[in-house]
């Protein structure tokens, strides 16, 4: 990513960054030019906070991936049980 692309980027818009031999998306959650502190999870949930320069940093994504929003009625929890409990 460019320094004029990086300039741009505000806390809370997505990237992809390097953590390891991998390439995550992850949220942007503070800025000290040139560094970014980034967070994302790991492949068993976990939370994982990075330091990452602006060279390190790739793409910017719209938004994270997200559940999708047709999901079959044994998965979605109906709207009124909730309330009722």
């Amino acid at each position: 990513m460019k320094a004029a692309e990086a300039r741009a980027l505000n806390v809370g818009q997505w990237v992809t960054a390097g953590f390891g031999l991998y390439t995550k998306q992850c949220e942007i959650m503070a800025i000290d030019w040139p560094t970014f502190t980034l967070r994302t999870k790991d492949h068993r949930g976990f939370e994982m906070i990075r330091t990452r320069r602006y060279q390190s940093l790739g793409c910017k994504i719209d938004r994270p991936a997200t559940r999708p929003n047709n999901l079959p009625s044994w998965l979605s929890w109906p709207a009124g049980k909730a309330s009722e409990r």
